[in-house]
């Protein structure tokens, strides 16, 4: 599942600035502002925003065989446990981190960049990244209960949701929060169906 998520993921970004470009073009942006603003979103701000995700790496990639292993031998009690263990310190980094950086961006985009351009970008976004960090600890809980196929179809249908939403945006001439809103709204429409599916198999095929 994650090779198959790294994948579409790559689809996903390959196509966007091409599809982006192409349609604010026709509502006569300036192919320089949209250069200019695509590579502050994806240099500055998406880049300072994913920052803190190895902390949840970390906690994914112990969570998985764990999870498998525990799910085999069927052992309901630590199965739920450690789900909301590795839920509740994913939530924790996401809200530390995204607070952290919601009110310090500035600061940090001028210390590690030498700019505060992005700074906008940042603050629109960080609220909602607090979800995003739990992608990944229910991704790995979702697999570790034998739901692989799940898993792909969620970043399948995430990816295509993102680019429909942005070109659509796009069309209505949000500019460059065309992209913005729908990676906002694929944030949200990939954890909560993460959430609704690992709650949905715990109720119907582990309890």
């Amino acid at each position: 599942p994650s090779i198959s998520g790294r994948l579409i993921g790559n689809i996903g970004f390959f196509f966007e600035p091409i599809l982006l470009t192409k349609i604010l073009l026709s509502k006569n942006i300036s192919n320089t502002y949209i250069a200019k603003e695509y590579g502050i979103y994806n240099a500055y701000s998406i880049s300072l925003l994913l920052f803190p995700s190895f902390f949840v790496s970390a906690i994914s990639n112990s969570l998985l065989p764990e999870i498998s292993k525990l799910h085999s031998k069927k052992n309901k009690n630590l199965v739920k446990r450690r789900i909301k263990q590795a839920i509740c310190m994913s939530l924790t980094v996401g809200i530390i981190c995204t607070t952290f950086i919601f009110f310090n961006c500035e600061f940090l985009l001028k210390k590690i960049y030498n700019t505060t351009e992005g700074s906008t970008y940042i603050k629109v976004l960080a609220p909602f990244f607090i979800l995003y960090y739990l992608e990944a600890p229910l991704t790995s809980i979702l697999v570790g209960l034998n739901k692989v196929k799940k898993c792909v179809f969620i970043s399948t249908s995430g990816i295509f949701l993102k680019l429909l939403i942005m070109c659509i945006l796009a069309l209505l001439n949000f500019k460059m929060y065309s992209l913005i809103i729908a990676e906002i709204i694929n944030i949200i429409y990939v954890t909560l169906l993460d959430i609704i599916s690992v709650n949905y198999t715990l109720k119907k095929e582990i309890l």
